[in-house]
């Protein structure tokens, strides 16, 4: 296959099962109370929604297979910070979300890492989508990156955001540089702090004059938190920011794709 789509699936369950916006006569969003207002869409409609989606995103990106992940686990960053990612935890989960899950898995051969199947690693899975998506980006010079996810920028490589319809291509200094951007900004949505105070206007000036980007950002942290916490901060900040690439996915293969669009069919779970 000449041209692959390496897919970050996360985000497909969130777009074909959130609630569709109520619109008024004009075609406007209808708000109450400030607050756009949503219909409960049914699982059919869902589904519906992600084969329409991926279809499209294929044909437009004219790729020739595909492959994506979903399910990972964050197991190996909360040992490192058992607060990674604790902001989420209050959440309400997506009604349909496993049954979205073995739909996604069954209809696109998509890869569940983190389901109850046995895969071919031989330990329970402890690492995310993004390392997966980054590890087989690594190892498959012809494929490339579909996510709306700022954070796989610090991945070397062709991205496709489909949010945007836009290609970016993130070459090597680039990658580096957004990476230690969010070492000193952090990420709010993995409730990973980063330096307090420090925005990403304060980043870019202060990475201008970093002859060393690892030193000069250790040095950041210890000038702001103290040498003991500055180092715990910098490595445990860097562990779980740092998206692994050197996973072992040869055992994941990519399915061939052909522009074309999805027939009518029964979705019904029960």
């Amino acid at each position: 296959m000449n041209k692959i789509a390496c897919i970050d699936v996360d985000h497909i369950f969130y777009l074909s099962l959130t609630g569709e916006k109520i619109l008024d006569e004009n075609g406007e969003p209808v708000k109450v109370d400030g607050k756009f207002t949503y219909r409960e869409r049914t699982f059919e409609e869902s589904c519906k929604v992600a084969d329409d989606y991926i279809t499209n995103i294929l044909n437009v990106t004219e790729s020739d297979g595909y492959i994506g992940f979903f399910g990972g686990s964050s197991k190996y960053r909360k040992e490192i910070y058992p607060e990674y990612k604790a902001n989420r935890k209050d959440l309400e989960p997506l009604k349909n979300l496993t049954e979205m899950k073995s739909y996604l898995a069954d209809k696109w051969n998509f890869e569940w890492v983190n389901s109850d199947v046995e895969f071919m690693h031989t330990s329970p899975n402890r690492y995310e989508t993004d390392d997966y998506v980054a590890s087989f980006i690594n190892s498959n010079d012809n494929s490339f990156i579909i996510s709306p996810d700022k954070d796989l920028l610090s991945l070397e490589g062709n991205h496709y955001n489909p949010r945007k319809n836009e290609w970016v291509y993130v070459d090597q200094p680039t990658a580096y540089h957004n990476f230690w951007v969010s070492m000193i900004v952090g990420d709010t949505s993995d409730n990973i702090k980063g330096i307090p105070g420090k925005g990403p206007k304060y980043a870019e000036q202060y990475l201008q004059s970093a002859e060393d980007c690892t030193g000069d950002v250790l040095d950041a942290y210890v000038n702001h938190f103290g040498e003991h916490i500055g180092i715990q901060e910098f490595y445990k900040n860097y562990m779980c920011l740092k998206i692994k690439n050197d996973l072992d996915v040869s055992g994941f293969e990519p399915v061939k794709w052909e522009n074309t669009t999805i027939e009518e069919q029964n979705y019904d779970i029960t």
